[in-house]
């Protein structure tokens, strides 16, 4: 069972200000349930949690060359910080990645653009450039298909 909860903003039922803090309290609540509800303890062993520290505009801004592609672009009209993942939360990626396409005459549409560029992605790459949390995400995933 996978747990994608949201890093930011904090929640008060469960205050953390880190993925860690945020994580082993996740665990430490499942673990304490499935005791409370008798169920079998080795369910923990299939319970994974990772966060994304922001939408899926973090991939996004990971992938440079298929971003320029869908902007008909050569060169960005903006930087952000590398890697993608340690974005400052006032300039989050999605509205820098909103900026990008408004520079260009395009609206950003979400349910439109994230796919077309994620589709077009190595998520290898994605990997190696959001190592933080993404990697981990997909590494679980990945051992649960072999």
């Amino acid at each position: 069972m996978f747990l994608v909860p949201d890093l930011y903003p904090p929640n008060k039922v469960l205050a953390h200000t880190t993925y860690n803090e945020l994580k082993n309290g996740l665990v430490k609540r499942f673990s304490d349930d499935i005791q409370k509800k008798d169920c079998d303890q080795r369910l923990i062993e299939h319970f994974r949690v990772h966060c994304f520290k922001y939408d899926l505009e973090v991939l996004i801004l990971a992938s440079e060359d298929v971003l320029l592609k869908r902007l008909n672009q050569d060169k960005f009209s903006l930087s952000w910080t590398i890697p993608v993942e340690d974005q400052d939360h006032n300039k989050p990626p999605k509205r820098i990645v909103e900026k990008l396409f408004s520079s260009v005459g395009k609206k950003y549409k979400d349910t439109i653009d994230v796919p077309w560029i994620l589709e077009r992605c190595d998520y290898k790459e994605l990997m190696t450039k959001c190592n933080q949390n993404f990697k981990s995400f997909i590494e679980d995933l990945l051992n649960i298909t072999a």
